[in-house]
């Protein structure tokens, strides 16, 4: 079984927000862990498209440059705008969550204990899409 720590303000001092557990299949068996907590930084942020539109609904992920660690997640409202619990103290790559596109990073942040940490991206998007009928292209590629 696996437990997800969140909290607004604090994060477990290990470092880590996902713990597996194993729970045995006996009646009333009480399995239990103790948690340390500290004080963890927020993320808040806004994602603008070209011409100042905002980037609605947008889901985000949150990954550890050094490759360990709890990823977190965000999506943006209709503003454009996210906001994420406490996250762990370090570097993160902060990435459109869409495996189709190769989770491109859209900025890079540093988080820390205690503060809130303010991002804003300005990202250019380039969309690819033919349209048809039951006679053909509706529309002809421009040379």
């Amino acid at each position: 079984m696996g437990v997800r720590i969140e909290h607004d303000t604090h994060v477990p001092r290990e470092g880590e927000s996902w713990f597996d557990m194993t729970v045995p299949n006996v009646d009333r068996h009480v399995t239990s862990r103790d948690f340390v907590m500290m004080p963890g930084g927020v993320l808040d942020g806004e994602i603008k498209i070209e011409h100042g539109f905002a980037w609605t609904g947008l889901d985000l992920r949150f990954m550890p440059t050094s490759g360990k660690g709890t990823h977190w997640y965000a999506t943006t409202d209709r503003k454009g705008r996210f906001a994420t619990k406490a996250m762990v103290r370090g570097e993160y790559s902060v990435q459109w969550n869409s495996p189709q596109a190769d989770y491109p990073e859209l900025a890079h942040v540093k988080i820390e204990p205690g503060q809130r940490t303010m991002v804003k991206v300005s990202a250019k998007i380039k969309v690819e899409a033919t349209a048809t009928s039951e006679h053909g292209p509706l529309v002809q590629p421009v040379e």
